[in-house]
């Protein structure tokens, strides 16, 4: 889409429904999950196309989709209750976490060491990277989309069950406001 114009000037169909588009950090790629068998990377120049995927092994649609810092790895997380990690390099899954629930928006922290995954089925759930093991549940209610403050500190979350916004301290866990 040309911004300036306000017109569309290419397409590239992926042959699945979309439900979500992330940037690459260089904004080269747009990384787009669905219902299909594989998150497409599509080059936003239009020149390539969807030219890169990575596999959903369960076959669940993808939803919630981070690359890390250093823009090597990435997590996706699945309806099903799959998050996967991949390696970007390769295009291959690196680890497999089961959550039980409707998994929704991740976000990594800046230092890659924690991943937070919205549940929509209640909650927020807080993996430790280093381990591969959750680390903590934060029992907030029935999560959809989050977002990583400009600070880093404070995670900005939003709740599907009564339409609230509510920020997090990540550090502490502590609600700062809802």
């Amino acid at each position: 889409v040309d911004l300036a114009a306000s017109r569309q000037t290419s397409e590239v169909p992926l042959g699945f429904s979309t439900f979500r588009v992330v940037l690459s950090r260089d904004g080269g790629r747009a990384w787009v999950t669905g219902d299909g068998d594989a998150i497409v990377g599509v080059d936003v120049s239009g020149q390539n196309g969807a030219s890169l995927r990575l596999p959903v092994p369960s076959g669940s649609p993808s939803n919630g989709f981070v690359i890390a810092p250093g823009d090597t790895l990435a997590y996706a997380t699945t309806y099903g209750g799959d998050v996967y990690e991949y390696d970007l390099r390769t295009r291959a899954v690196r680890r497999t976490f089961r959550i039980p629930g409707r998994l929704q928006e991740v976000v990594v922290t800046r230092d890659g060491r924690e991943l937070f995954v919205a549940n929509e089925s209640g909650g927020i759930e807080v993996l430790d990277l280093t381990t591969g093991q959750v680390a903590t549940r934060l029992p907030v209610g029935q999560v959809f989309g989050m977002a990583l403050g400009a600070d880093g500190n404070t995670l900005f979350v939003a709740r599907t069950q009564d339409g609230a916004v509510m920020a997090i301290d990540r550090a502490s866990r502590r609600t700062l406001y809802q």
